[in-house]
């Protein structure tokens, strides 16, 4: 007979920063907590696939994403060993935030969010992109890519915020295409 092999998983603290540098074990981490970001390209691509499956194909994907950002999110939170370990806990509140406003607005609608709810969750999506900054902030470890994401981010914060403030003067319809820029 064979010999048993184990595998063992390191879920210490420090296994995810080995000598300055994230580990992979992070990377994959802060791979998860990006999904939600992709929400709208993968359902596009899903009604590509399913043209008549509109109303059910958004908050299908939506809540995958959710979830696995938010389980990313959560790895991320404990798994930090050091920097400010509260800049992760915003983002986990958005997630849950974006979850919770698309499917009350769903359930409320029937379809994509075009009610008094729609508007919370127009909010809640572009608060993603300065909580996200927050994160890439919260990573001690000094890189390009790290200064790279913060950049971005912080860019793509500010016209998330932009949006926002225009939200608040204008209805949510005519922001819609504001908000495709935003979600691509």
């Amino acid at each position: 007979m064979g010999s048993r092999q184990s595998i063992q998983i390191d879920l210490t603290p420090n296994s995810f920063f080995i000598s300055g540098k994230t580990s992979n074990s992070m990377k994959h981490a802060l791979a998860l907590v990006s999904a939600v970001f992709f929400w709208w390209p993968i359902t596009l691509f899903l009604l590509l696939i399913f043209p008549f499956g509109g109303s059910v194909v958004w908050i299908a994907a939506l809540i995958a994403t959710g979830v696995v950002s938010l389980i990313g999110s959560v790895i991320v939170f404990l798994r930090q060993p050091t920097g400010p370990h509260y800049l992760v806990f915003p983002l986990c509140l958005d997630i849950i935030l974006v979850l919770v406003t698309g499917l009350t607005s769903f359930y409320m609608s029937g379809s994509f969010p075009v009610d008094t709810v729609a508007t919370f969750w127009a909010f809640a999506l572009l608060i993603l992109a300065p909580t996200s900054a927050a994160v890439f902030f919260s990573i001690p470890t000094k890189s390009t890519v790290r200064s790279v994401s913060v950049n971005l981010a912080a860019f793509i914060s500010a016209y998330s915020v932009l949006t926002m403030i225009l939200l608040l003067y204008a209805s949510y319809e005519p922001m819609l295409g504001l908000l495709y820029i935003y979600w691509l």
